[in-house]
C-alpha cells in the first residue's frame, strides 16, 4: 500500500499518468457495464420509454471501444514524459552508447574544423586575409568591411565560392 505522500508527490509522474490512463479506462468501462442494466430496467418500467431500451445495451457493448482508444492518448503522453525524463537524466543508456555519442560528436566537430581550415587556406592562397568581420587587401594592407575592389589601390579580389 502506498503512503499518501508518495501518491501526491511528482516523482515518476510519467508512470502515474500511465496508471491514470489504465485506471480511468477500466473504471469507465466498469461503470458503463454497471449502469447499462440499471438504465435498461428503468426504461422498461415505463411504456413511453420502452422503445429506448436498446440504447444502454448498445452503449454497454460498443461504449468501451472509444473509451479504450481514448485512453491511448493519455497513456502515450505518460510514455513521452517517462522517455523525456530518461533522456534528461540519461537513464537507461549504457556506457557504450554514451561513448558512441561522444565519438560521433568529436567526428562532427573535426569535420567542421577541417572544412573551415580548408576554406581559410583557399582564401589565403587567393590572397584574401580575414581580420574580424572584414578582409585585408593584400596590396595596400587596409581593412575593408566587405569583399570588393580596394578603395585605395583598386585591387580586385578573386571571386569567392
Amino acid at each position: 500500500m502506498h503512503k499518501i505522500s508518495e501518491i501526491f508527490n511528482f516523482d515518476n509522474i510519467g508512470g502515474k499518468i500511465k496508471n491514470l490512463a489504465k485506471f480511468s479506462c477500466w473504471a469507465t468501462i466498469l461503470l458503463m457495464w454497471i449502469a447499462a442494466p440499471i438504465v435498461f430496467i428503468v426504461l422498461l418500467m415505463d411504456e413511453w420509454t420502452a422503445y429506448l431500451c436498446w440504447i444502454p445495451l448498445v452503449s454497454a457493448i460498443a461504449g468501451p471501444i472509444p473509451v479504450w482508444i481514448g485512453s491511448w492518448a493519455i497513456y502515450a503522453f505518460g510514455e513521452l514524459v517517462e522517455d523525456v525524463h530518461a533522456m534528461r537524466n540519461k537513464e537507461g543508456t549504457t556506457e557504450e552508447e554514451k561513448a558512441k555519442c561522444e565519438e560521433k560528436e568529436k567526428a562532427r566537430q573535426e569535420a567542421k574544423r577541417k572544412k573551415a581550415s580548408a576554406k581559410s587556406e583557399k582564401h589565403m592562397q587567393q590572397g584574401i586575409i580575414y581580420e574580424g568581420t572584414g578582409y585585408i587587401c593584400p596590396s595596400c594592407k587596409i581593412t575593408m568591411d566587405y569583399i570588393a575592389p580596394c578603395e585605395r589601390c583598386g585591387y580586385i579580389p578573386p571571386q569567392l565560392d
